[in-house]
């Protein structure tokens, strides 16, 4: 195995998750992936809320919204590999999440 991914969510379950994920992926000597994908409508909520800021215009993007994804997947990393001895990437989507 070259490569394990774990979808990131905000939860303790995904944390747990990440975390024995990082144990596999440490002893087989693999790349972790964590991912977070926001939906549009998260992505249109947050539009909304920061369009009400005096000096917003339309800078919350799709690229923005990526970039907060992937930020959100690699402090869950943080907090959670700490210490382990495995090499993590990280990745930020905009789409729907298939429960």
């Amino acid at each position: 195995m070259k490569r394990a991914l774990v979808v990131v969510e905000p939860t303790d379950g995904s944390k747990t998750l990440v975390e024995e994920a990082g144990k596999l992926a440490s002893g087989v000597g693999a790349e972790l992936v964590l991912l977070h994908v926001t939906t549009v409508e998260e992505w249109e909520s947050n539009r909304e809320q920061l369009s009400n800021i005096t000096d917003f215009e339309n800078q919350y993007g799709i690229e923005q919204t990526r970039e907060g994804a992937r930020q959100f997947a690699e402090n869950v990393g943080y907090d959670v590999l700490d210490g382990m001895n495995v090499d993590v990437s990280t990745v930020g989507a905009i789409g729907d999440r298939k429960d």
